[in-house]
């Protein structure tokens, strides 16, 4: 009877230590759960920095909220708020990626610029949620260890140092008049306004630039996620095809690129695409520039419902 007495104290006694470690299965799917978030987040940021992204209230919220949530479901203090939160957002996430994925959509825009398919996105916050289910904290669990706090603050250490870097290495550049391009190494910036009368400078980055040098060009540049860009292009499509002479149309897109819509009728309209490697930024899309050998006579803004003739 004390034997059985001391090995049943004595395992009793190992799972109270094990608890106290701090690494039930329920913290290990918290810490899980915490590192995808940060990670998410660490993709939004980036995506703003290098202006893939637009960077709006919602976007920044979107990382911010995620980062706090993962440092919380990975610092332990208070887990079942954590999973409570985390629950929370993840039933979010599965939402949005059903609704992109039923519209259609080729990226569910959960990881910045990586496209994931809305419905690989969606086993994931599915297989999220089942794992928060099956293993979530108990109110006997313990607070936050102090290994786990240590823990919570190198990787916040880690993302300053992440955020730090990738804030100098995306610096952006500047593509002036004369093709030229000063700055950092992220998104070129410009300003088409500024180019009438001087050679078009988006040429020096264009693959077969030597076609669209000669003669008179009306060029429409453009963003394939721009819904505005999508009918500017649809209306210059319906004029040319009751135009009685020959005009030259060219569809310049601005990176980073993407399909239009197969609805779009882009017959007797030529296609390029800017090419260097980098992200390019324009403050208003779409823009048209009437061009002459290679030189820009006119820009114009897009206003819908006016036409101003090729």
């Amino acid at each position: 009877m004390p034997d059985a007495f001391n090995t049943s104290s004595g395992g009793e006694t190992d799972k109270a230590r094990a608890q106290n470690t701090g690494w039930a299965p329920a913290d290990l799917v918290l810490i899980a759960v915490g590192t995808v978030l940060v990670v998410a987040a660490i993709l939004k940021i980036d995506a703003i920095l290098t202006r893939q992204w637009p960077a709006s209230y919602e976007r920044i919220l979107e990382a911010l909220v995620e980062t706090a949530a993962g440092f919380w479901c990975w610092c332990g203090v208070w887990r079942r708020g954590a999973w409570a939160a985390a629950v929370l957002l993840f039933l979010t996430f599965a939402g949005v990626s059903l609704f992109r994925g039923w519209a259609g959509h080729q990226s569910c825009g959960c990881f910045g610029t990586l496209r994931v398919d809305p419905w690989w996105t969606l086993a994931l916050d599915v297989g999220v949620l089942v794992a928060l289910l099956v293993w979530h904290p108990q109110r006997s669990e313990p607070g936050a260890t102090k290994f786990r706090l240590m823990g919570a603050g190198v990787l916040l250490l880690l993302l300053l140092a992440a955020v730090g870097w990738l804030s100098v290495r995306n610096r952006p550049a500047w593509l002036h008049a004369d093709g030229r391009i000063t700055g950092g190494r992220g998104t070129v910036l410009m300003n088409p306004v500024g180019w009438a009368h001087d050679r078009m400078p988006l040429l020096k980055y264009m693959r077969h630039a030597q076609l669209y040098a000669h003669g008179r060009w009306l060029v429409v540049l453009y963003h394939h996620g721009c819904d505005v860009c999508q009918r500017a292009i649809g209306q210059v499509a319906a004029k040319l095809a009751v135009a009685k002479h020959p005009h030259h149309v060219l569809l310049l897109e601005v990176p980073p690129n993407g399909s239009l819509p197969a609805s779009l009728d882009l017959r007797g309209m030529a296609h390029a695409r800017v090419h260097f490697g980098r992200n390019w930024a324009i403050p208003m899309f779409p823009l048209y520039l009437d061009m002459h050998n290679g030189v820009v006579t006119r820009v114009r803004i897009y206003v819908e419902g006016y036409w101003s003739g090729f």
